[in-house]
């Protein structure tokens, strides 16, 4: 822990949200990779929508026919308040239900989703992203933080 901070400025705070369900509906899609698309949602039920921590998850409630629907977490890619409107990026990885969902998802599919029910906020005093992170997490990272970044990495495998 570095010398100037004490030890409860150097602790993870943990942030309580009330649990709200919302039904979204898909605005756009975009391809950011061949392996990964993002899908943008919108709608009023995200007013108040809040993820102050840089690896806040939500649930996905996934449409499945004749059965019931499937659950994911995810960790949002970005949130903007002013256009009121939610990015997720899906791995586009096979058949899982998430990634099927997200390869055929279009303009005006609806999408329910929950959360998230609390953040975790780190120390000013914690490092920088780490190879463990997905990258949503690690993008979020320095738009909650102020770091002395002087770049990024970007690895493939």
């Amino acid at each position: 822990m570095p010398e100037h901070l004490s030890p409860a400025a150097s602790r993870v705070q943990r942030v309580r949200h009330e649990l709200r369900m919302r039904t979204l509906e898909v605005r756009r899609t975009a391809q950011v990779s061949p392996q990964v698309r993002a899908v943008t949602l919108g709608g009023d039920a995200l007013q108040g929508f809040h993820s102050p921590g840089f690896d806040d998850h939500i649930k996905l409630f996934l449409p499945a026919e004749g059965a019931d629907a499937a659950r994911r977490d995810y960790t949002p890619r970005r949130y903007d308040p002013m256009a009121n409107e939610l990015t997720l990026e899906f791995a586009l990885h096979g058949d899982g239900p998430a990634a099927a969902w997200a390869a055929r998802a279009q303009a005006g599919d609806r999408l329910d989703i929950g959360g998230p029910r609390g953040s975790f906020l780190p120390p000013a005093a914690m490092p920088s992203p780490s190879s463990h992170w997905t990258p949503p997490t690690a993008a979020r990272w320095p738009r909650r933080h102020a770091c002395n970044c002087t770049g990024w990495t970007t690895t493939r495998r």
